[in-house]
């Protein structure tokens, strides 16, 4: 269901000013214009809808906890699955976990707990904390640590508390946190020894929120909290006995107020600290949005808007189409394990340039897998998994199909576009991150024109030896990636701490050629931040962690693209994506701050995951995320002949909030609203017009992305929809969602083992694997919601409303079968799309013959009409897709998905599904283009062309014509 936005303008002829244009037309005398007489009664403004301003997110006190050391004893008596409350009024609680003998725990435990600023001095956001068995526990054993995170839970910024958990760390962490084996010295190797295991795990733990009454501990903090938020994990007893590195502890004497420490010698500390995912989502994954994939063509139900920026045309037609897009589909997609931070833009909200991305795989994952050279030592890094990349151009997402035999690539679509991958290193010779082999792609359509991803020194470039050389459009995001396979990129045999190489995660759209020599440049900026490569946490290495556009420049030559002024120009202004909150502003030095309380007011961007080089870094591994925001798009065109420089032409203010989410305490950037200012040909110094804003409002109902009834003890996961737009000129556009029924949302839905349950899942909502616990594969489930009606009001008197009612039948799911997901997690997660929608538009009933005014108008009392569409799905050649008459059209195979299988029109909405006016039938064949062999029991990845060679329309008649009688005509 789509709706565009934006205006249509009159341009000149080729190579014309409208001064030219006009000149050149001979107009006849016309009789001289006399003035009318104004109507003194009439409305001067424009009556705009009333606006329904944003809920704004605000942010949860917060209560640090005080560093103290408490005992708990636990007996031959406690019950598994029970806890003991520490004294002193600590969050924390020691138990025995389930299926474990108590005996084998009995004692008195104690527990230090280090003040928040020890965990400042030892870089880790979050508590540390030193756990002392009693003298005769069993080291085989497990014990259960619960803490109560309830008043601190945002200290570090919103959702930080429900990405926690628990982590071994170094003994030093806690008792002597800058000293010895912790002191930021920039060591080359990682803490206790090569096998950085030694002293850092990561422990099984889960966030929940239970009732107040069934807290754990004792603490007293934010005692007035309606569900205290506990996180919950085991942690073996041999960790907490092992003799670990011994470090001085001459300072750290002196912080005993502070620290009020227990004995610190023996083994490991334990953290609780932000491991990157949380059931919001994970920012360990690279942003490649599943929406891409998740569902294909029409049949999906989901509300899209296009906000479309008017770009100046130049000679030679090569120009950048920007559009601002909406799809409420990639809000449905996102899940705890997709990395779910909006885009810069605002929820739901994309502009994607252009862009090949690859997916790599988690290091510990791919260690299972045999002849890994790291199968004993499984560190969060990325590792190489295959030859994969995934384009994405024009608004188009397809696989990329490597085909071994062809020695070729291929657009899994089949749309005839030539793919090459080139690698060359003298593209960037700077130092720094960067690709190691130097690698970019060009994509050749079949219109000729190519387009570069990754060229980084475009046709022209000069080393001029000063800081004066040609600019770079810092295209190319790269990251450290392993090789731990034979035959992968820098595998080094039986040496996983030298198999790692710098390799592109993303290659963005730089540089457009067309066949003319016309040519289109696009600059980048990157931001980096740094994380633990190998568990090297005393010299954390750089690697990308994000890349915006900058600006476009267009109406080039390929040969000048340096030394001529780009006719036209687009900019892309961002800016901090935060606001300021009473006296902490938004500014470079408090995002790098070590206080929280100077960082957590950005607040969707995880902060306290940003770490520096040559610092202590306690990420294992990189996480993706941004700290910015578009805020103006700034058009700029040559619009005078008396100079080569540009003046602005339109200018596009975005407006965007953090709103107060319906379920859990969280938020996400909100786009509230986008203004167009227009200039006069001196551009911004010149008379100017603004226009009204166009505002987007959002859902009051709540719309959880979670299924609340499957797993309730956990934190909740919503998001915004765009349920109201209100345009330049007072017009809306009011979106209704169909709201959760069945299952989704009483409960009930199939387990992770009854498969022929989950294949045949027809409900709109989804199976997908998370769990708090990584070591834990279970089904979580989410919503998917469809549009019930779109209501068009014109706001302009005399004029009526319009409103379209879309039914919906059989949900489809697909088997998901990522290629870098475990075997163990795939299930039936991929939405297939609608069998059939019906579109249904006019009022729900005839207007009443009443007498009132607007009898007879075209809207009112006309007829509701009804147009029905089949779709093929791709759910496999054993599926029959089948016509109104049950006829089979063709068999659904996976290429087909998402296409138009048979279109009926009705004249009326009441008309039975047989009692149509028009029908048509596409029989469609699809042609291997390549293939590519996966791992793991997975089929082929394969590329297909699709073609219609037959498409077969009928047209029902009265048959009165004397002509042609027929009552049924067929065209093919």
């Amino acid at each position: 269901m789509t709706s565009l936005g934006g205006q249509a303008l009159a341009i000149p002829g080729p190579g014309m000013s409208r001064e030219q244009e006009n000149a050149q037309v001979d107009l006849p005398d016309l009789p001289e214009a006399t003035e009318a007489d104004g109507d003194s009664t009439a409305e001067k403004a424009l009556t705009l809808a009333p606006e329904v301003p944003v809920d704004p997110y605000d942010p949860k006190a917060v209560t640090p906890w005080v560093g103290d050391t408490g005992k708990a004893t636990l007996t031959a008596q406690t019950q598994p699955g029970d806890t003991v409350p520490l004294d002193k009024n600590l969050p924390i609680a020691i138990g025995v976990p389930e299926g474990t003998d108590a005996a084998t725990l009995a004692g008195e435990w104690t527990v230090g707990l280090a003040a928040p600023e020890v965990s400042q001095d030892a870089g880790v956001s979050g508590l540390v904390m030193k756990v002392t068995p009693p003298a005769t526990v069993d080291p085989a054993a497990q014990v259960s640590l619960s803490v109560d995170t309830t008043a601190f839970a945002d200290l570090y910024g919103p959702q930080a508390a429900d990405r926690f958990g628990l982590v071994l760390l170094p003994e030093c962490v806690y008792s002597a946190p800058t000293e010895g084996e912790c002191a930021d010295d920039g060591g080359v190797e990682p803490m206790a020894g090569k096998d950085g295991a030694d002293s850092f795990e990561r422990l099984r733990s889960t966030v929940t929120m239970v009732a107040p009454k069934d807290a754990p501990t004792r603490t007293t903090a934010a005692k007035n909290a309606k569900a205290r938020k506990i996180l919950t994990g085991t942690v073996p007893v041999a960790k907490l006995l092992d003799e670990g590195t011994q470090a001085t502890t001459t300072s750290a004497s002196a912080r005993t107020g502070a620290l009020q420490a227990a004995d610190s010698s023996g083994g490991n500390s334990v953290g609780l600290l932000d491991t990157g995912s949380s059931v919001q989502g994970d920012f360990t994954a690279s942003p490649l949005l599943s929406s891409g994939s998740w569902s294909a063509g029409s049949s999906s139900g989901a509300f899209t808007y296009s906000y479309q920026v008017q770009t100046p045309e130049t000679a030679g037609g090569l120009m950048p189409k920007v559009a601002l897009s909406y799809s409420s589909q990639s809000v449905d997609g996102r899940t705890s394990s997709t990395n779910n931070q909006a885009s810069w833009i605002g929820d739901g909200w994309d502009y994607n340039a252009g862009s090949i991305t690859r997916t790599y795989v988690n290091c510990r994952q791919d260690s299972k897998k045999a002849g890994s050279n790291n199968a004993t030592h499984r560190t969060a890094d990325l590792c190489y998994g295959s030859e994969n990349a995934t384009l994405s151009l024009g608004g188009m997402t397809t696989e990329l199909v490597w085909d071994e035999s062809k020695g070729k690539w291929f657009t899994g679509n089949g749309d005839g576009s030539k793919i090459e991958r080139v690698k060359d290193t003298s593209t960037d010779p700077r130092s720094g991150m960067k690709d190691a082999d130097g690698e970019y792609w060009v994509v050749t359509t079949k219109d000729g024109t190519r387009y570069h991803f990754g060229l980084n020194k475009l046709p022209g470039w000069s080393d001029n030896g000063t800081a004066a050389d040609d600019p770079y459009t810092d295209s190319v995001l790269a990251t450290p990636v392993y090789g731990n396979h034979a035959g992968e990129p820098c595998y080094k045999a039986g040496d996983w701490a030298h198999s790692y190489c710098n390799q592109a995660w993303r290659w963005n759209l730089d540089y457009v050629e067309d066949v003319h020599g016309n040519a289109m440049s696009l600059w980048w900026k990157r931001d980096t931040n740094y994380y633990a490569r190998n568990f090297n946490f005393k010299s954390p290495v750089e690697y990308h962690r994000d890349g915006y556009l900058s600006h476009i420049y267009y109406g080039q030559r390929k040969d000048t693209i340096f030394s001529a002024t780009a006719p036209a120009r687009i900019g892309f202004e961002v800016k901090e994506r935060c606001y300021d909150v009473g006296t902490v502003t938004c500014t470079d030095t408090n995002f790098k701050s070590k206080n929280p309380g100077d960082y957590r007011i950005w607040f969707d961007t995880p902060a306290d995951l940003r770490c520096e080089s040559g610092k202590k870094c306690w990420n294992a591994g990189p996480t993706f995320w941004t700290r910015k925001r578009l805020d103006k798009i700034t058009t700029s065109a040559q619009r005078r002949t008396d100079t080569t420089a540009r003046q602005v032409v339109d200018e596009y203010q975005l407006s965007q909030s953090f709103a107060e989410l319906k379920t859990g305490p969280n938020t996400a950037l909100w786009l509230e609203s986008i203004q167009r200012t227009g200039y006069a040909r001196n551009g911004s110094t010149d008379a100017s017009v603004k226009l009204n804003s166009v505002r987007f409002e959002s859902n009051s109902d709540d719309m959880p992305n979670r299924v609340l009834a499957v797993n309730p003890q956990r934190p909740g996961f919503s998001r915004l929809r765009i349920a109201r737009v209100i345009n330049e000129y007072g017009g809306e556009t009011v979106v209704k969602y169909k709201p959760i029924t069945g299952k989704c949302a009483t409960g009930g839905l199939p387990g992770k083992t009854d498969t022929a349950a989950l294949k045949s899942n027809t409900e709109l909502c989804y199976p997908s694997f998370w769990n708090p616990d990584p070591e834990v594969e279970d089904i979580d489930w989410f919503h998917k919601y469809v549009v019930a009606s779109i209501e068009e009001l014109p706001n302009i008197e005399g004029s009526f409303g319009t409103k379209t009612a879309y039914e919906y039948k059989n949900a489809g799911w697909k088997f998901a079968d990522g290629e870098f997901t475990k075997k163990s997690t795939r299930t039936y997660s991929q939405f297939a799309g609608f069998e059939q929608t019906t579109v249904l538009t006019g009022p729900d009933k005839a207007a009443e013959d009443n007498g009132n005014e607007g009898e007879g108008i075209a809207g009112l009392d006309s007829p509701r009409t009804k147009a029905v569409t089949r779709y093929f799905r791709g759910m496999g050649d054993t599926v029959s897709v089948k016509d109104i008459t049950g006829a089979e059209i063709a068999k659904d195979k996976e290429p087909f998905a998402g296409r138009v299988a048979e279109e009926l029109t009705y004249t009326n909405a009441t008309d039975a599904d047989s009692n149509w006016l028009t029908r048509s039938i596409t029989k469609l064949d699809a042609t291997e283009l390549a293939k590519r062999d996966r791992d793991d029991g997975l089929d082929p990845l394969k590329a297909w062309r699709v073609t219609e060679p037959e498409e077969i329309a009928y047209t029902k008649s009265s048959g009165t014509n004397t002509d042609d009688p027929r009552t049924l005509r067929e065209v093919r």
